[in-house]
C-alpha cells in the first residue's frame, strides 16, 4: 500500500517520513522502521506496530487507541497528548519518550 509516495506495510523503511495527519488505522506496520519519522496527528487506531523502530518520531496529537506497540523502540520519541487507550505497550523501550499529557487508560504496559 502506498501512503504520500511511501510504500507501508511490515519491515518497511520509513526513516524520516513525513506522514502528519495520515489514516493508518488497522495496518500492520510490524518491524517497520519509523526512526526520525513525523506522525504528528495521525490515526494510528488498532496499527499493528509491534517490533516497530520508532526512535526519535514526533507522534504528537496521535491516536494510538488499541495500537500494539509491545517490543516496539520508542526511545526519545515524542508523545505529548497522544491517546494511547488500550494499547499494548508490553516491553516496549520508552526510555527518555515524552508522554507529557498523553491519555494511557488501560494501556498494557508491563
Amino acid at each position: 500500500m502506498e501512503v504520500n509516495g511511501y510504500q507501508i506495510g511490515p519491515g518497511a523503511n520509513l526513516i524520516g517520513a513525513d506522514l502528519r495527519g495520515v489514516n493508518l488505522e488497522g495496518l500492520d506496520l510490524s518491524g517497520a522502521y519509523l526512526s526520525d519519522s513525523n506522525l504528528a496527528g495521525s490515526n494510528l487506531v488498532r496499527t499493528n506496530l509491534r517490533y516497530s523502530t520508532l526512535v526519535n518520531a514526533n507522534l504528537d496529537d496521535s491516536d494510538l487507541d488499541s495500537a500494539n506497540l509491545s517490543h516496539a523502540v520508542l526511545t526519545g520519541a515524542s508523545l505529548l497528548r497522544s491517546k494511547i487507550g488500550g494499547a499494548d505497550l508490553s516491553k516496549a523501550n520508552l526510555r527518555d519518550a515524552d508522554l507529557s499529557g498523553a491519555d494511557l487508560y488501560r494501556s498494557f504496559l508491563k
